[in-house]
């Protein structure tokens, strides 16, 4: 094949700043960025696993002895809704929110990962055909 990939790379610059926070059932946390830094969520997970103390995000001091659990991939796009690109953002740990109820009965907490980034702009770039398989599946074909 000949001719150019071209790409529209959104480029980011991940700070040394990364965090986890674990929030329990029916409360909040305020994530902050600081300077011209914003949210970039890395992981989220909602559910129960070991070997987390019975004591995390137990209020009635249930028996979560064996819990191993997690919600799906609603919690996660719940988190990203609420923050990617802005340079703070209120999460709540509400099941209305996450999706189903991986445990019904266990005390679940929400754990979000995230990472303070400096954004900076997209740009189109023309690059030759020898790039790695994984770019080249990513650029469209450029038939000049």
């Amino acid at each position: 094949m000949k001719g150019n990939k071209t790409c529209t790379v959104d480029t980011h610059r991940i700070s040394v700043f990364t965090a986890q926070t674990t929030i329990c059932e029916m409360q909040s946390h305020t994530f902050t960025c600081t300077g011209n830094k914003v949210m970039h969520i890395t992981n989220v997970l909602w559910g129960r696993l070991p070997p987390s103390p019975a004591s995390l995000c137990n209020p009635f001091n249930s028996n979560v002895t064996g819990a191993n659990c997690q919600g799906g991939r609603t919690a996660t796009l719940y988190a990203e809704k609420l923050c990617n690109g802005n340079p703070s953002c209120t999460v709540t740990n509400d099941w209305q929110q996450l999706g189903a109820d991986p445990c019904k009965g266990v005390p679940k907490y929400l754990q979000v990962s995230y990472a303070c980034i400096i954004p900076t702009t997209t740009s189109k770039t023309t690059v030759p055909m020898t790039l790695s398989t994984t770019v080249i599946q990513v650029c469209g074909i450029d038939s000049n």
